[in-house]
């Protein structure tokens, strides 16, 4: 079984029916609640060196703890499929006592989307790489990362290999970029605060420690600046991913 999950996990078989007679034979109804997700559990500081103890501690750690779900070893890492009706992120006790196991061991698990195709885990397995990676990077205070807090950060790591990722940014955010650096200023990260607060100048100001009446200001000042429209989606869109 462990073999023909990791072919399905790698995309090495992804004839429906050809899987279908596989999980038949291994008599395990995958999709029985509907949708599956994929686990990546991976070192928190570092990838896991490939080593029987260590890995069979954490299978029998992580099967006792989910019996619900198949655990198994993968490279340097463990797996774990599990069968949801919608996703573990509702599911409270499941995440409690998943972090408990993560810290305890200083690993990190990356949850991709819910599948309902069988077919198509493979791009599902990277979606619980990717965010297992990503998150070990950008966020190593936590042990849980779900694929829809990165799927923008793994998005531009795959532009960033062909183009160089200044090029998609917005020209009003590098126009504040070189003021502020001219000026020193802080208008850019003025304007980054105002656009993750839904445009609030009370919970903007409030977030960067400074009067309504100075965050007015600003904002008053970036438009003067680069005469872009805040309230227009298009530009709202394209300035937060400037900031990613």
């Amino acid at each position: 079984l462990d073999y023909f999950l990791y072919d399905l996990l790698e995309g090495k078989v992804t004839d429906r029916r050809l899987i279908e007679e596989r999980l038949e034979f291994f008599q395990w109804d995958l999709c029985a609640k509907g949708k599956v997700q994929v686990i990546s559990i991976q070192g928190r500081k570092r990838e896991l060196v490939p080593d029987n103890t260590r890995f069979r501690h954490l299978l029998d750690l992580f099967s006792g703890a989910f019996p619900n779900f198949r655990s198994f070893a993968y490279v340097s890492g463990l797996k774990m499929l599990c069968p949801v009706s919608e996703s573990v992120r509702s599911d409270a006790h499941f995440l409690a006592q998943l972090q408990e196991l993560l810290e305890r061991e200083d690993l990190v698990a990356g949850i991709s989307r819910p599948l309902a195709e069988v077919q198509t885990i493979p791009d599902f397995n990277r979606q619980a790489v990717k965010a297992a990676e990503l998150g070990r990077r950008l966020h190593p205070e936590r042990y849980v990362h779900f694929y829809d807090s990165y799927a923008v950060y793994h998005a531009l790591e795959l532009a960033s290999q062909q183009e160089n990722l200044l090029q998609f940014c917005h020209s009003a955010v590098i126009l504040l970029r070189d003021y502020d650096l001219s000026h020193e200023t802080d208008l850019l990260e003025s304007l980054r605060v105002y656009l993750t607060h839904n445009r609030s100048i009370g919970e903007s100001a409030a977030a960067l420690y400074i009067h309504r009446n100075t965050m007015n200001y600003r904002i008053a000042r970036i438009h003067e600046l680069t005469q872009i429209d805040l309230s227009d989606p298009d530009v709202f869109c394209h300035l937060i991913f400037s900031f990613y």
